[in-house]
């Protein structure tokens, strides 16, 4: 933004320029004009008069300058889309330097929490948090803000959350078994994608299937 401070004019009428032209950006009684700027240009100028409303005199054009420059990196453990499921706890840090900003929001904050056990309310400009969904989605965006003066820098992870396999029952086949016998366990499971399947006591004994279980 440029900010004008003028002199006391008579009804004063505020024109803005673009530099070294007789294009008119901006007339009117407004001290202030504002004016998008690329990152790419180290320095951003305009020109500006002050006209008398009661005479007409228009003054000379002075040149307002503003320094460019580009907002520092702003970068998270966790980015694109996330696969995850209903109530797994997962870590949200920043990686960049925590110093190039001085102030950070994440939003929404609904699934967001504090402590690495997924409670706790967010407090003032956290670097970690931890994201926990108790129900599925096809995609939560979750968007950290970053603010350092008149810069902003973003960053952006979705969260694709779906539901916890069910195992529906576990049978045994023969039963009753002799000691030193083989026995065929099977497991039966709700409709779910390729995946691995653990049979066995525990983690004792087990043998891991990929496929999908039926």
């Amino acid at each position: 933004m440029f900010l004008v401070n003028a002199s006391s004019v008579a009804s004063p009428t505020y024109k803005f320029y673009a530099i070294g032209t007789n294009t008119v950006l901006q007339s009117g009684s407004s001290l202030s004009y504002r004016h998008s700027i690329g990152y790419t240009t180290p320095i951003d100028q305009v020109e500006v008069t002050v006209t008398n409303g009661v005479t007409g005199c228009e003054s000379p054009r002075t040149v307002l300058s503003i320094n460019v420059t580009d907002p520092p990196t702003l970068t998270i453990s966790q980015s694109g889309s996330v696969n995850s499921c209903v109530n797994k706890i997962e870590t949200l840090s920043i990686t960049s330097p925590t110093g190039n900003f001085t102030g950070y929001v994440w939003s929404p904050s609904t699934n967001l929490y504090a402590n690495s056990n997924g409670t706790g309310s967010l407090g003032s400009n956290p670097t970690t948090v931890y994201y926990k969904r108790g129900t599925t989605t096809v995609g939560e965006l979750i968007t950290l803000t970053a603010t350092q003066g008149a810069c902003t820098g973003t960053a952006n992870v979705t969260f694709v959350v779906t539901a916890l396999p069910i195992v529906t029952s576990v049978t045994a086949t023969p039963t009753p078994v002799c000691s030193g016998s083989a026995v065929t366990l099977n497991g039966t499971s709700i409709s779910i994608g390729a995946g691995t399947a653990t049979l066995g006591a525990g983690g004792t004994t087990s043998t891991s299937v990929g496929g999908t279980f039926l």
